[in-house]
């Protein structure tokens, strides 16, 4: 988990997958934009673009975890590597839930990919719970201050997954929130409650990271206008559920009100691509990343025996004749 937040490549492809995200979300919008009594075609066609598309977005981001978790297997770093296989198996099955719902979508059947996708959010969510507990043992044993410790904001954004988890079960979708219309008015609001405490928790988090000074102070703030323009997004799925289900014989204010929650979860997610993609790094500290060691210094240089000096051999005189 930390070495996913510390890869500035892994974070780059899962800004890709956002964006791609955020284009499924416009077409669902255009999709109840676009909703009639007597003519449902335009609007199916532009539904099974968009889960198709949201299938498409989630296959990016498995292949960024998943390349990460095979490079963390080649170093034999075997630690993170069980802390990124269940990030693997969580994204997986949102994955396998998002080509399920493309599936149903496109032969006109009721969606089932929703189940596996709250249980692959509910599986992030242990996740990071374990890094959590991971993190506060760590801190326990180096004594880390108070207002210096980070696993709560672990824990809190592990809660913030399990409610999200529940968000996505009640509609059974894992293609935003309202993505399908044959869900009951109360598990639309209750939907659309849970989405709203999940990006507030995640609010919490992002400014929790700034008070303890492992964040950016722009990062920071970039994050907590995609959030809020997130839980705006949920606002205003709860007004529509409230407002316009059942459907009254006007369209019109059903076409605005479930448009609009798309079109803010497509703004929102254009925000956090632009976060990750220039700040993939941004939650180093998060993550207690490991400095390299120093390298030692190089010995002074002890004293050098003086070269020997270079003696010219005399000339050896011929021995003198015996006298006479």
């Amino acid at each position: 988990m930390r070495q996913l937040i510390n890869s500035p490549r892994v974070m780059l492809m899962l800004a890709a997958a956002a964006a791609v995200g955020a284009l499924a979300a416009v077409l669902a919008g255009l999709s109840f934009a676009l909703a009639s009594v007597f003519d449902t075609g335009a609007a199916h066609d532009l539904r099974v673009g968009a889960a198709w598309i949201g299938f498409a977005a989630w296959l990016i981001a498995i292949v960024a975890v998943a390349r990460l978790g095979w490079q963390l297997i080649l170093e034999s770093r075997w630690t993170p590597v069980a802390e990124i296989g269940g990030v693997v198996i969580s994204v997986l099955l949102i994955t396998i839930g998002a080509l399920v719902d493309a599936l149903d979508v496109t032969g006109r059947r009721g969606s089932g990919g929703g189940v596996l996708a709250a249980v692959g959010f509910g599986l992030l969510g242990l996740a990071v719970l374990v890094v959590a507990a991971r993190q506060s043992i760590a801190e326990f044993r180096e004594n880390v201050q108070p207002h210096r410790r980070s696993a709560y904001l672990w824990s809190f954004g592990a809660g913030a997954a399990i409610l999200y988890a529940i968000a996505v079960g009640l509609t059974d979708t894992p293609l935003g929130l309202a993505g399908t219309t044959d869900v009951t008015q109360g598990d639309l609001i209750a939907s659309g409650v849970l989405a709203l405490l999940c990006w507030a928790v995640l609010i919490a988090v992002a400014a929790g990271a700034l008070r303890v000074g492992i964040a950016r102070l722009a990062t920071v703030q970039g994050l907590v206008v995609a959030l809020g323009i997130l839980v705006l997004s949920a606002i205003a799925l709860i007004v529509a559920a409230a407002t316009q289900i059942p459907v009254s014989a006007d369209l019109t204010g059903f076409r605005v009100a479930f448009s609009l929650p798309e079109f803010l979860l497509a703004v929102g997610l254009l925000v956090l691509a632009s976060i990750s993609a220039a700040r993939g790094d941004a939650f180093g500290g998060l993550a207690s990343r490991v400095q390299p060691a120093p390298r030692p210094a190089p010995a002074p240089p002890g004293p050098t025996t003086p070269p020997a000096a270079e003696t010219t051999p005399m000339p050896v005189s011929p021995p003198e004749p015996p006298g006479v």
